[in-house]
């Protein structure tokens, strides 16, 4: 019983992670708490369930969480582009980026709830059966997905933040945006990419949290 709840908090804090991860990569940018990630991430898990709804049999599960990446991608590039990159264009201070935030946060919810209200919606099963036994402890499916996807995705994020280019630029403008834009690095598409990258973990995230609640 005591790994059964050990492997059950970590797959839960895995997802938790991910979310820390797309909210961080966004702060070390532009210097703010973008609480839109969390309403994005609420709509990627709409977005999923609904993916999911719409087949009589549900599509694999890589294929919802690839749909809901895609809602989450698309969805951070217009909410840059309608928002902050106005903002980044006029030189605002931090402070207008927290509100431009927290109004498209708010915004987004009362999409999803004027459209589907407050009512729970339950992802279909997934996984049949939902359990599986080793050496004795039965482990759930769940769980055990929900962990490999967090630990593959996280470990990507490390590599594309510490071994590629665009992470060097990432960190360059995380470190000092005026100062990096000398170095010939476009810091204001460099943000419209975190952006994009934060979506990206936002549809995974949704997807992660909406089948596990």
């Amino acid at each position: 019983m005591s790994v059964q709840l050990i492997v059950n908090g970590i797959s839960i804090g895995a997802i938790y992670a991910l979310f820390g991860a797309g909210f961080a990569l966004v702060f070390s940018v532009l210097k703010f708490s973008n609480l839109a990630h969390g309403g994005v991430v609420s709509a990627c898990a709409y977005a999923g369930f609904l993916f999911q709804a719409a087949f009589d049999n549900p599509p694999p599960i890589w294929l919802t969480v690839f749909f809901a990446c895609c809602v989450g991608m698309i969805l951070t590039f217009l909410v840059d582009m309608c928002g902050f990159y106005r903002l980044r264009a006029k030189r605002s201070d931090t402070l207008f980026f927290f509100l431009m935030s927290i109004t498209i946060a708010i915004l987004i919810e009362q999409i999803l709830t004027a459209n589907w209200g407050t009512m729970m919606y339950a992802f279909p099963p997934l996984f049949q059966p939902p359990t599986f036994v080793l050496m004795g402890i039965t482990f759930s499916w769940l769980d055990m997905t929900i962990l490999a996807i967090s630990i593959v995705v996280l470990a990507s994020l490390v590599f594309l933040i510490e071994r590629t280019r665009i992470g060097l630029a990432i960190r360059a403008v995380a470190i000092n945006a005026r100062v990096s834009q000398f170095m010939g690095i476009n810091s204001s598409r460099l943000v419209t990419t975190t952006l994009i990258i934060a979506g990206f973990l936002a549809g995974i995230t949704g997807v992660m949290l909406g089948i596990k609640y």
